[in-house]
Parts: structure tokens; C-alpha cells; sequence
């Protein structure tokens, strides 16, 4: 009976050890397909990957080539065709982008494409403008010489109405165009965006190749965007995509290519650089807060520095040579501009606001200190005392050493070189101007006897106070 008890339990644990191998075995099994299977998976995520790149690097292509496209459609000679059907033309193909930019977005389903097609649409329309300009200009500005411009650049309207009519035309095909395009880079500032777009390239249609009108207009252009871009759109979170960074940076174009319109075919003059340089300084200080990082954009805007001195000196010396402006007015006309342009930017600045408060101060003080040396007089003098009243008043307010100090350096220049003038040049007697000092000279005293303590506590604090600042 034991022995029949031993046998049976051998066997169960045979059995129960040939179970175990199988089911080991069937695991081990399990895990080699769920490996492979894993690894499939992987090597098709991969592979995924790679090929979803494609579509992107296809739109980028895409839009490069069509924008090539109408480049080369605008410079093709045309010379078969009058200008008006050979803009018409130009006219039919960007409505053909919106076409295809529908096509895309409703019947593929696809809206990164459709944004494409309708971007590309969006970014050619000041090409549109410059057109329309030119027909305008055609009838409407000064007589033109064919021989100074390309060919492609050439554009001559039958007749006035023929130039407005196909100007209000091209509104009414490009209005609605633009809007959609808008829409799909971003949907909620679509129609903020479609007003100022089209309101900054209608800039382009006024008649005027004058430099310095075109340049101050450009300017205004981009101050504009500038304007736009730090008020309206910088609090909607639409704006700040990649779609809506590109819909602000379109709005550019239009003053760009004023700029590059009069420097091209135009010439340049003073006005038209200082301009230029004006509004180089503003988008490295703004837009590089924009789309730039922390140390990127503070590096822009301290270079932002040196094209803001020079467009304000061109400028200046441009507005001495049209009004004929004495010489005396120069030092001021130059320095009091720049001081307030440099308080400006320390108000909205990301680094310090040192360099730029510093920069007000040498400007203003070192504008005062040159006027008394070169062009003394009443005149100077009464500057430079002014010029350290506002120094001082900043400095104290600001909690700036620096600029305080030079507007105590400024006024007592400026007041000693007065009471000179009083004492040496103006022809009342002497002894009042002495008597007025040897009165006020008494009454210090007295009010120092007095309020000795008081003041010796004041001037602590103030040291304690003005050790902490800049």
C-alpha cells in the first residue's frame, strides 16, 4: 500500500512538473511574440515618423515654389499683353491660391495645406499693391521715364479711370481674400488683422516717390505694426502660435517694400535714412521682445542704441540744411530728442534700465555743457539750467546717481555761468546783483542756524536713501 502511495505521488509530481514546463514554455512563447511584436510596432512608429515629416517638408516646397512662381509670373516681359489684362492676370492667379486653398480645407480635409495655399495668397497680396501703385502712379504722379525701370516694374494705366477702376476692382477681389486667409492662420483677430493689412498696403497706392514723404511713411507704417503688435494682439493666445506669429510678421511687408521701393528705383536722400535707420532701432527694441528669447532680445535692443543716435543725427542735420537753422540750435535740437527717445526705451526696456537713464544724461548734459562752451550766452545759459532741473528731477525719480549728478553738474554750470553774465555783461548796475547775493547769502545762514539738526538728519537719510540706487 505505501509502495502504491509512493508510485502515485511520483506520477502527480511528474505530471505536475511536466505541467509547469509547458506552461513555462508557453510564457516563454508569449513573451517572444510580445517582444516581437513590440518591436514591429517600434520599427512601424519609426518608420510613421519619418514619412509624417514628409507632408511638411512637401508644404514648405510647396509654398517656396509658388511664391517663385509669382515672382517669375510678375517679371515675365508680357509684352504682348497691355499692363491693365496683364494685372488681371496676376489678379486670377491669387484668386486660383484661395480657390485651391478652399479645395483643400473643404474636399481633402486637410487645413494644414489649405492654410498654405491661403498664407501664400496672404503674402503676395502687397505684390498687388505695388501694381495698383504703379498704374496710379502712372496718371497720377509726375511724368516717368520707361528707360529708369525694368521692365517688370513698368506699369502704365490707358488712362485715370482705368486705374482707379481696376484699383477698386482688385479691393474688392483682394478684401475678402485676405479676410479668409486670416481666418485660417487665426480665426479670432481675423478681421482686426484684414483691416490693418489692407490699410497698411494701401500706403503703396499713394502717388508720391518723393524720398523723404515715402520714407516718414514707411516709418509710420511700421510704428503702426509696432503699435498693434505690443497693444492689441499681444493679449489674445492665438496671436502667439506659430500661425499667428506669421500673420504679424506679414504685416510688415508692406512697409518693407516702401522702403525698398524708393532705394531701389527711386534714390535716397537724408530724411529717407534717417527714416530707414529709425525704424531698423525700433524693430530690434520691439519686435525682439516678440520672437526672440530673454538674452537674444536684451543683445538686439542695446544694438538697437547706435541706429537710433544716427537716424536722430541725419535727421537733424537733414532739417538744419531745409529750414536753415542757426547753429546755436543744433546742440538742443539734437540732444533733448535723443534724451527722451533713450527715457522712453528705459521704461519698457528687459535688461537694466541703466545704460539707456545713463545715456539720457550724457546726451542732455553733455548737449548743455557743449552749448555754454560753444555759443555762450544768455541763451545757453538759461538751457543749461533747465536741462539740470529736468536732470535732477529724473534722477531723484528714477534713483539714479548718475543722471542726478549730472543735472547737479548741469544747473550749477549753467546758474554760475548767469549770474557771470550779470555781473560781467548785463549793463544793470553791479551792486544790485551783489546785494541780491549777499541777501540771499544771509538768510542761508539764518535758516541754517536754525534748522541745523533738521537738516543734517535730512541729508542722512537722503545718503542712506541714494546708496541703494543705481
Amino acid at each position: 500500500m505505501e509502495t502504491q502511495d509512493k508510485n502515485n505521488n511520483l506520477e502527480q509530481s511528474n505530471n505536475l512538473h511536466v505541467l509547469m514546463e509547458v506552461q513555462e514554455a508557453l510564457e516563454t512563447e508569449k513573451n517572444l511574440e510580445q517582444n516581437q511584436r513590440k518591436k514591429q510596432q517600434e520599427e512601424q512608429d519609426k518608420e510613421v515618423g519619418r514619412i509624417s515629416m514628409l507632408p511638411k517638408i512637401l508644404r514648405i516646397v510647396g509654398a517656396i515654389v509658388l511664391l517663385s512662381s509669382a515672382l517669375t509670373f510678375m517679371a515675365q516681359g508680357w509684352e504682348t499683353m497691355s499692363h491693365m489684362i496683364r494685372y488681371f492676370t496676376f489678379l486670377g492667379f491669387t484668386g486660383l491660391l484661395a480657390v485651391l486653398g478652399f479645395f483643400c480645407g473643404l474636399k481633402v480635409k486637410e487645413d494644414k495645406g489649405a492654410r498654405t495655399f491661403l498664407g501664400v495668397a496672404a503674402a503676395i497680396i502687397p505684390a498687388h499693391f505695388c501694381q495698383l501703385g504703379g498704374l496710379i502712379y502712372s496718371k497720377f504722379g509726375p511724368a516717368i521715364n520707361p528707360d529708369l525701370y525694368p521692365s517688370y516694374f513698368y506699369w502704365v494705366a490707358a488712362s485715370g479711370f482705368d486705374a482707379l477702376v481696376t484699383t477698386g476692382i482688385a479691393l474688392l477681389a483682394l478684401t475678402p481674400i485676405t479676410f479668409i486667409a486670416f481666418s485660417a492662420l487665426a480665426r479670432r483677430e481675423a478681421l482686426r488683422l484684414t483691416g490693418a493689412y489692407i490699410a497698411l498696403n494701401a500706403l503703396l497706392l499713394i502717388p508720391t516717390r518723393d524720398p523723404s514723404i515715402s520714407g516718414l511713411i514707411a516709418s509710420l507704417a511700421i510704428l503702426g505694426v509696432a503699435y498693434l503688435d505690443t497693444t492689441c494682439f499681444k493679449q489674445h493666445t492665438a496671436m502667439k502660435t506659430k500661425e499667428g506669429r506669421i500673420s504679424r510678421l506679414i504685416l510688415l511687408v508692406p512697409g518693407a517694400l516702401l522702403f525698398l521701393r524708393i532705394a531701389f528705383l527711386y534714390g535716397i536722400d537724408g530724411i529717407f535714412v534717417g527714416a530707414a535707420l529709425a525704424t531698423s532701432s525700433l524693430a530690434l527694441f520691439v519686435f525682439s521682445k516678440k520672437y526672440c528669447s530673454l538674452e537674444t532680445a536684451k543683445v538686439l535692443q542695446s544694438c538697437s542704441i547706435l541706429p537710433t543716435i544716427l537716424s536722430w543725427l541725419v535727421i537733424a542735420f537733414e532739417l538744419k540744411w531745409l529750414i536753415d537753422l542757426p547753429d546755436a540750435v543744433m546742440l538742443p535740437l539734437v540732444t533733448i530728442p535723443l534724451a527722451a527717445i533713450f527715457i522712453a526705451k528705459s521704461l519698457s526696456c528687459l535688461g537694466g534700465r541703466t545704460q539707456y537713464q545713463r545715456l539720457a544724461a550724457l546726451a542732455l548734459v553733455g548737449g548743455a555743457f557743449l552749448e555754454l562752451v560753444m555759443f555762450p550766452g544768455l541763451n545757453a545759459s538759461i538751457f543749461s539750467i533747465a536741462v539740470g532741473i529736468l536732470a535732477i528731477a529724473y534722477g531723484y525719480t528714477a534713483e539714479s546717481k548718475f543722471v542726478l549728478l549730472g543735472g547737479l553738474f548741469t544747473f550749477g554750470h549753467g546758474l554760475i555761468d548767469t549770474v557771470n553774465l550779470a555781473l560781467t555783461v548785463i549793463t544793470i548796475s553791479p551792486w544790485i546783483a551783489l546785494a541780491i547775493i549777499g541777501g540771499l547769502t544771509v538768510l542761508g545762514s539764518s535758516y541754517l542756524e536754525v534748522h541745523t539738526r533738521r537738516i543734517v538728519k535730512q541729508i542722512g537719510l537722503f545718503r542712506k536713501k541714494m546708496s541703494t540706487w543705481s
